[in-house]
This record gives structure tokens, sequence and C-alpha cells, in this order.
């Protein structure tokens, strides 16, 4: 049986209808300085058949004013939705894999973090950070730029099967 563990939290919903989707994006590190835990948007169809989207923004409630202050500052609302939730969530841990990476003739050690819903061995799933850098890792030490899906889908493969050697193919 899993323990499942409560926290309390707020809601941010904010409806947008007056910015465009290049601005919605780059709100998202205004909000996450601020102290937003998660967010969230996705596009909507507004009253009289107008684009708009629709923000979900995850707060702690320690952040909830700093929050609020980028709400109206960047995205420009004059109005919004604060529901109080409760989180739940069940216990996880990190769990670090030393793996050697090949690429061609070249090879080096990466250490792999990866989240993991403890005693739950299936739900291992490498954390989104790391790949990014060992994206950047084979890119300067190995010359080859390899996409990030696949990337991260074989450190997954790899550390769901426990493998200490992931091979990727060289791309010129």
């Amino acid at each position: 049986m899993l323990e499942i563990y409560s926290k309390e939290g707020i809601l941010f919903v904010v409806q947008v209808d007056h910015i465009s989707g290049e601005i919605c994006g780059s709100i998202f590190d205004c909000l996450y300085d601020a102290g937003a835990r998660n967010v969230q948007c996705f596009a909507t169809i507004t009253k009289k058949n107008r684009p708009g989207n629709v923000f979900l923004i995850d707060v702690g409630c320690e952040a909830e004013q700093s929050v609020e202050e980028v709400i109206v500052r960047e995205i420009g609302s004059t109005g919004w939705h604060k529901v109080v939730t409760e989180h739940r969530h069940v216990p996880t841990q990190v769990v670090n894999r030393e793996i050697e990476i090949v690429v061609g003739a070249c090879s080096f050690l990466f250490f792999i973090e990866a989240k993991q819903t403890k005693g739950l061995k299936e739900s291992l799933r490498a954390e989104h950070a790391c790949c990014e850098l060992l994206k950047e890792k084979i890119k300067s030490t190995c010359g080859t730029d390899i996409a990030l899906r696949t990337i991260y889908a074989k450190v997954q493969t790899a550390l769901l099967r426990e493998e200490t050697k992931i091979i990727f193919e060289r791309i010129e």
C-alpha cells in the first residue's frame, strides 16, 4: 500500500485573451522566479470565438503574493481565480547511476539522476535536466548533436534495465 501525503497549496487559474503565445511562453521564467512550483499554459477558445490561453499556476502559500505580482505585471491580468488546494503526493527518492556513454569512438562516464516513487521500481524516470546536461556533454565531448528525445528514451531504457552502458549512433 502506497503512503500518500498532503500539503496545502494554491492553484491560480488565469484566463488570457490579450497576449500572444510567444509572450505567454516568456512568462514561465518570471512565474518560476517568483516561486511557482509548476506552470502550465494551454490554448482555449474564449467568448466571441477569440483565441486565448489559460495558465494553471501551482504555488506554495509562501509565494502567493510574489506570483500574484507577476500575474498583474507580466500577464497583465486584472482578475484571476485562486483555488486553495490539497496537494497529494507520494514519497520519492533520487537515484544516481554512473553509466558509460559511447558515441562512435568517443566514450565517457556520466552520472544519471532519476526520480522514483519509493518501493516502485517501474516508476523510475530520468530527470529532464540530467538529460539536457548529457546532450550538451555529448555535443562538447564527442562533437555530435543527439536529439533530446533520443537521449531521454535511451537513458530511460538503461535505467529500467539496469544497464551500465548506453551506445549512441554518431551523427556527422
